[in-house]
């Protein structure tokens, strides 16, 4: 019977030291089933960021189609340059033309006023019909002075011939 104690006691002992060892293993078994998950869960975000990336790299210009806008964005550039520097040119050209035009218009003011005040010191309608009626009437005075002188040196002439 001794030694089926002692058997039992270390069966016992034996089993004590399995449970532990059995239960130790389910609990390594339950955290390597977390860890699997975890990594499972890992995968399946790493999956789905590759899948992200893949998208993006195949919306992603190559790199002849990113040459290919940088030489249009270049011409592009150069086109606005020379626009810019036609519409500056232009825009001083304008304005040149603007001050000339300004000068002209202060000058054809001062030409308007000298001649307005001109007008002021001629005569005036009136005035001139006044004058022209007496020019006609000193018109016809010499006239007549002018054919009374002729008379006269006719007269002369013909004394003259007969005094010779």
């Amino acid at each position: 019977m001794d030694s089926l104690t002692q058997k039992a006691g270390t069966l016992a002992v034996t089993n004590t030291s399995l449970q532990s060892k059995l239960d130790e293993s389910q609990s390594k078994i339950l955290t390597l089933q977390d860890d699997i998950i975890n990594i499972q869960n890992k995968l399946s975000d790493q999956e789905v960021r590759n899948e992200r990336l893949a998208v993006q790299l195949q919306q992603r210009p190559e790199a002849d189609d990113v040459k290919a806008m940088q030489q249009q964005l270049s011409s592009l550039h150069l086109v606005m340059e020379q626009s810019n520097s036609e519409s500056d040119k232009q825009f001083e050209l304008l304005l040149q033309q603007k001050q000339s035009l300004e000068q002209e218009k202060i000058r054809l003011e001062e030409e308007l006023k000298e001649m307005k005040s001109e007008l002021q010191t001629l005569p005036q309608k009136d005035e001139l019909v006044r004058l022209q009626t007496q020019n006609e009437s000193q018109t016809a005075e010499i006239m007549k002075i002018e054919n009374e002188k002729n008379q006269v040196i006719m007269k002369l002439n013909e004394l003259q011939e007969k005094h010779e």
